[in-house]
């Protein structure tokens, strides 16, 4: 079986950040491909308009791993009171886009999404209708509410879910 790693990487850190668990992404692809053949892990992040050193220090050992790194800079919008913030645009997109592509293309037979968000509900479908196998890998405990991490719809289209809260102890940095 052929595997392709798709990781909404603000989505992991997300999580991550909410249970104050440090992850190790190489060990991670390690999990998630079982033994199985890995065709590439994708990495998609948003990164500022100057990065800081850290941010291309993790780009760029990520890419070192092997990892296709998709990157869109944040974009600047103002609230109601004038003050600046930043929000992510288009990494959910180009991840789609990928996905989609690469199945189209008869690239892999399995598609692991390490993500947790019902928007890519859609995706999953679409693959699926392909033949191929889907499987979801996000952590399901929310320490700061009562709900999965998981949105149940999401949850429901895929072929399997991977619970990354029973390896843990696998991938931790």
């Amino acid at each position: 079986m052929r595997i392709m790693i798709f990781i909404d990487g603000s989505n992991l850190f997300g999580a991550c950040r909410a249970l104050s668990f440090k992850i190790d992404l190489e060990k991670l692809v390690s999990e998630l491909v079982g033994g199985r053949d890995l065709i590439r892990p994708c990495y998609y992040c948003s990164i500022p308009e100057r990065p800081s050193q850290g941010n291309l220090d993790f780009i760029s050992s990520l890419k070192y791993l092997g990892f296709k790194v998709v990157q869109k800079t944040l974009k600047k919008r103002y609230d109601k009171n004038g003050k600046e913030y930043f929000i992510e645009k288009g990494i959910d997109v180009a991840l789609v886009i990928d996905m989609l592509s690469m199945a189209y293309k008869n690239a892999y037979d399995v598609a692991v999404l390490v993500a947790g968000d019902g928007d890519y509900v859609g995706v999953a479908e679409e693959v699926r209708s392909l033949g191929k196998r889907v499987e979801i890998a996000f952590f399901e405990n929310n320490p700061n509410a009562s709900t999965s991490m998981v949105a149940s719809d999401l949850r429901l289209t895929t072929d399997q879910f991977i619970s990354l809260d029973s390896i843990k102890g696998k991938i931790k940095r």
